[in-house]
């Protein structure tokens, strides 16, 4: 999946998510290559507490392949919330040298 670099990953759950369990511990997007945590600006969760997004604290680096990981967050019935392996890759937008 490309991706532009100013790109917000969301999470959808089944049931509502516990917000108290939500944060960059147990959400979080490194690049692949390095296992380096991408900053995390905010963590944006809909008002059906269904959905979370994550907001990168700046826009993620020009062709690069990052894996969300997720671990420990939580539903409101206390069920751990299943993430699947997913991995995204920036688009290449860098502008063309012009030397």
């Amino acid at each position: 999946m490309s991706v532009p670099v100013g790109t917000l990953v969301d999470i959808e759950a089944t049931a509502p998510l516990d917000p108290a369990t939500i944060d960059d511990t147990t959400l979080q997007l490194v690049q692949t290559a390095t296992s380096t945590p991408v900053p995390v600006r905010s963590f944006v969760i809909s008002g059906s507490r269904r959905s979370v997004s994550i907001v990168p604290d700046e826009a993620l680096a020009f062709d690069t392949e990052y894996t969300l990981q997720a671990s420990g967050a939580r539903e409101i019935y206390g069920q751990l919330v299943q993430v699947p392996r997913t991995t995204l890759r920036t688009r290449d937008d860098a502008p063309p040298s012009t030397t």
